[in-house]
């Protein structure tokens, strides 16, 4: 996959995009996305949320009719403008995915 830009508020892409990678419009928070693989292929996914890992924000997405969770780089610009961009090593996936886990673990021990 490769990188868009939306129009966002934390948490969630909205509005109507461009690029490799187009995020295209979602309810509220917790709400959905359609982003479009390398291959065309549009994939519709939850939002699962929006971290910090580091120094770097990262949007966890699921997918509809998967049971697998995917992960970029959330990046947002002065103007309340975002764009996510793939992660750009095994080091970085890892690091984002031990976060998620985290707060993953802490929420279902509440």
């Amino acid at each position: 996959m490769s990188n868009g830009n939306c129009g966002t508020h934390k948490g969630c892409c909205c509005g109507s995009c461009s690029g490799g990678q187009g995020v295209h419009g979602c309810g509220d928070r917790g709400g959905t996305v359609t982003i479009t693989a390398e291959d065309g292929r549009e994939l519709k996914c939850n939002i699962i949320n929006v971290f910090g890992a580091k120094d770097a924000e990262y949007i966890a997405l699921q997918p509809i009719g998967t049971n697998e969770v995917v992960f970029f780089r959330y990046v947002e610009g002065e103007a309340g403008q975002a764009h996510i961009e793939n992660l750009q090593s095994d080091e970085e996936f890892e690091q984002t995915s031990r976060a998620f886990m985290a707060l993953f673990e802490k929420g279902v021990q509440k």
